[in-house]
């Protein structure tokens, strides 16, 4: 009688787990098919988001550029007029949130006039290699540079967009 339970027992677990078995399998199928639909389409949006992100940041990036631009043309710096240009540069800045306009000479990086400062006060120079480095891209191409984000011991990180001013033909 002892085997002949142990026989109908076993018979019964063989016959669960066919029946279960594939279930699980099925199951585990299913969720595997979500897991990968569900990563795709997280991968995708956030692909989108960066690409959002990115076209933002550009456009204003452009808008920055343009507003340089103007500045730059109002002959201020080929008459000398250095503090008539920081008036008009400050006045910018202050339109851009948390920005600084700084005037530097093209040879060596001294600071003409830094709008976060009263004019005619004397300017640090400016120690960030990255930002020399951009510098020298900017008046070698005779065009805009965006730096990498760069952080100081002693000012928060900043995105800078390096402009050269041509005077008389000549970056100075």
């Amino acid at each position: 009688m002892g085997r002949r339970s142990l026989s109908i027992r076993l018979h019964l677990a063989i016959y669960g787990a066919l029946i279960v078995l594939p279930l699980l399998a099925a199951g585990l199928v299913i969720a595997k098919f979500y897991v990968d639909q569900a990563r795709e389409a997280m991968t995708s949006q956030a692909i989108q988001t960066v690409t959002d992100a990115t076209e933002a940041i550009d456009q204003e990036l452009n808008r920055y550029k343009l507003a340089l631009q103007v500045l730059e043309s109002a002959n201020y710096l080929s008459e000398g007029k250095f503090e008539q240009f920081y008036l008009r540069a400050q006045a910018l800045s202050e339109s851009v949130p948390d920005s600084a306009i700084s005037l530097r000479k093209a040879y060596d990086g001294e600071s003409v006039f830094l709008t976060t400062q009263p004019y005619g006060e004397p300017v640090p120079k400016m120690p960030d290699s990255a930002l020399r480095e951009a510098d020298k891209l900017a008046v070698e191409h005779r065009s805009a540079v965006i730096t990498d984000l760069v952080a100081g011991s002693t000012r928060p990180a900043v995105v800078a967009l390096e402009f050269p001013v041509v005077v008389d033909g000549k970056v100075d």
